[in-house]
């Protein structure tokens, strides 16, 4: 058969390809944008691929936030994946059952089998082909959109697309589309003519058939139950198709939405309580601007600090605690922070673990790397960081998530060795910090002064946390004090900046499950549409046939919406049972997890939405049908 009557025959069924087109489209571009924006934003998901956009930055989003969102985003993309595939299924099975009349007639008259097959592939892989081309394009658009916004709230993306991984899914897609069309394919011709041409009222179905207890109910409730009934079990196959997709795409909704509350408000939470609020710096000049610095590399991979930048031991840069005393008459100060920060050359060193069968196993690859140790006194500290183990004593060091997830293997059972000070630290907690991206290290003050041989009463930066309330026109006598005490290039500065330019980073980060929450909505509205449309065209020769006896437009459009009710409701607790059993096995062991009134309240407002949605689908295809087949009469 000729390319010109292939063609021919696509556009003969546009009214029910084109829905399908659109459904494809966009779930290839939902899922396209997902994977290109996982790559924009560094989350590394996948074992292939080149992650290393953020140059300037080496270590921007390497620590914790990075983890929850690469394992949220993880189940997203395993149900996104699989429901791609499903939806290829459930269009490819309803576009061959839509044709199965054409490949009876064709049989009939005497239509080689091998000839039929390869006529009908041809077609189905012009409609994926067609779908995923421009699903393809509108995500990369989208992909766009995204990269534009992040560019404007944070200055930090680079352009770049996981091309790799697309053209993966791809050819994962076009098998699928071979083994599911080949198999339908296989099974239509293998059935008897008879069969093929019963579409209408299916060979099995048994209308005298004794239903089960809950149909049996519903059907005695009134005679437009009793029809919805029988319609659904007239196209039983066609409802479990439905009733699977359905379920996955509720699934992954309400699955996207727990993972935007979760993300939000277990990233603002481990970073506030990292960060603090209402917190001053005192020190040198230069001092103060490089650690404000290293505090916004976190939310800027144009950013990076090192010991090339500045010699935090720098005699110019030392004081003496001592000589600002007076700060502790300030009414407005809540507590005072002594720190000693530099950088210094560190190596990881090997550890030992006891593996599952009880042998022990070593741990480690020796790793290297230059990062800033600070000295501070446990019982002063300002910030409360969300902590694994716990703040130890001499020999003992306290690491930020990014140093733990990147330099070591197991790090509470591992050890340190910091070449400057020529000691080796045992790891005894890791905390979720900000702060150089969390590759930094915390020992204590004293034995730091001790090592580096500085008298304890000498620092390089006060931390100061003051009340915003009482605070008033303080300002100017700490100032007074800097000034006085220890010269004109030492001062004072708020973090507030930098603490609210990582929060908005992380606002903006919330914005791409947005995206793909607004992304599968659309989907969801769309397959309803879509499956009403199917159900009405399916039933269009009983709903004439009842309207002829006498039956009312009220009464028909009652029919459809139980019909779709029937589909959707099952899968709508379906959907957000298995969301809610699937989240947390993917999420970090410290994320904060919304109460059950969340999700409660997610499915009710996803249950009116759908209501409304499914009334006003269905008032808009009777109004269309009505006018063309004049049933108003």
């Amino acid at each position: 058969m000729s390319i010109n009557f292939l063609l021919k025959d696509f556009f003969r069924g546009k009214n029910q390809t084109l829905p399908h087109i659109f459904v494809l489209i966009i779930m290839i571009a939902t899922d396209i944008f997902q994977v290109n924006c996982n790559f924009l934003i560094g989350l590394k998901i996948y074992p292939l691929g080149n992650y290393s956009q953020f140059q300037n930055n080496p270590y921007f989003f390497t620590g914790t936030i990075n983890l929850i969102y690469s394992q949220l985003s993880l189940l997203n993309l395993y149900l996104m994946h699989l429901l791609t595939i499903i939806v290829i299924w459930v269009i490819i099975t309803s576009f061959l059952a839509y044709k199965k009349r054409d490949i009876a007639i064709m049989r009939a008259i005497g239509g080689v089998p091998n000839n039929l097959y390869g006529f009908f592939m041809k077609e189905i892989f012009l409609l994926f082909l067609i779908g995923y081309i421009m699903g393809f394009f509108l995500g990369i658009f989208f992909t766009l959109i995204f990269f534009i916004w992040g560019s404007i709230i944070t200055g930090s993306f680079n352009l770049s697309f996981d091309f790799l991984h697309n053209l993966i899914f791809f050819f994962i897609y076009m098998v699928s589309v071979f083994l599911i069309a080949g198999k339908k394919l296989k099974k239509i011709g293998n059935e008897p003519l008879t069969k093929n041409f019963s579409s209408d009222l299916p060979l099995s179905l048994n209308v005298t058939a004794k239903l089960k207890f809950l149909l049996n109910f519903l059907s005695a409730l009134s005679l437009k139950f009793k029809i919805s009934i029988i319609n659904v079990l007239r196209k039983k196959k066609e409802y479990q198709r439905n009733f699977l997709f359905f379920s996955l795409i509720f699934s992954l909704l309400f699955t996207l939405g727990l993972n935007i509350l979760i993300i939000r408000e277990s990233s603002h939470q481990w970073i506030n309580n990292a960060q603090g609020t209402n917190v001053l710096i005192i020190g040198h000049e230069d001092v103060l601007y490089h650690y404000s610095l290293m505090y916004e590399m976190f939310s800027d991979p144009r950013i990076f600090i090192d010991e090339n930048n500045i010699d935090f031991l720098n005699e110019d840069y030392i004081f003496s605690r001592n000589q600002i005393q007076a700060l502790e008459n300030i009414k407005g100060i809540l507590s005072i922070e002594d720190r000693l920060i530099s950088f210094c050359e560190v190596k990881e060193l090997k550890g030992l673990i006891v593996d599952d069968n009880g042998e022990y196993m070593t741990i480690g690859e020796n790793r290297q790397g230059i990062i800033p140790i600070i000295g501070i006194e446990q019982d002063s500290l300002i910030k409360n960081s969300e902590i694994e183990g716990k703040w130890g004593e001499n020999d003992y060091m306290v690491i930020g998530d990014g140093l733990a997830s990147n330099f070591f293997e197991y790090p509470l059972n591992q050890s340190i060795y910091v070449k400057s000070l020529q000691e080796i630290f045992h790891i005894s907690g890791v905390i979720i910090d900000s702060f150089y991206n969390g590759h930094v290290g915390y020992i204590s003050l004293k034995e730091y002064q001790e090592h580096l041989k500085l008298r304890q009463d000498l620092v390089n930066l006060v931390l100061l946390s003051c009340d915003p309330i009482s605070w008033g026109d303080d300002f100017d006598l700490l100032r007074s004090i800097i000034t006085k005490n220890l010269g004109e290039e030492f001062t004072f500065l708020s973090l507030d900046f930098a603490f609210k330019k990582n929060h908005d980073f992380l606002d903006s980060l919330a914005v791409y499950p947005f995206f793909l929450f607004f992304f599968i909505s659309l989907n969801v509205f769309l397959s309803i549409y879509n499956y009403q449309r199917g159900a009405l065209q399916g039933n269009l020769k009983d709903f004439i046939l009842i309207k002829m006896l006498g039956a009312k437009m009220k009464t028909l459009k009652q029919i459809l919406f139980l019909e779709s009710f029937y589909a959707f409701f099952p899968a709508l607790i379906l959907g957000l049972s298995l969301s809610m059993i699937a989240t947390p096995l993917f999420l970090h062991d410290r994320a904060y997890l919304p109460g059950l009134i969340f999700p409660i309240s997610l499915f009710f407002i996803s249950f009116i939405m759908m209501l409304i949605f499914i009334g006003f689908s269905i008032r808009v295809l009777f109004k269309k049908l009505s006018e063309a087949l004049f049933l108003n009469r």
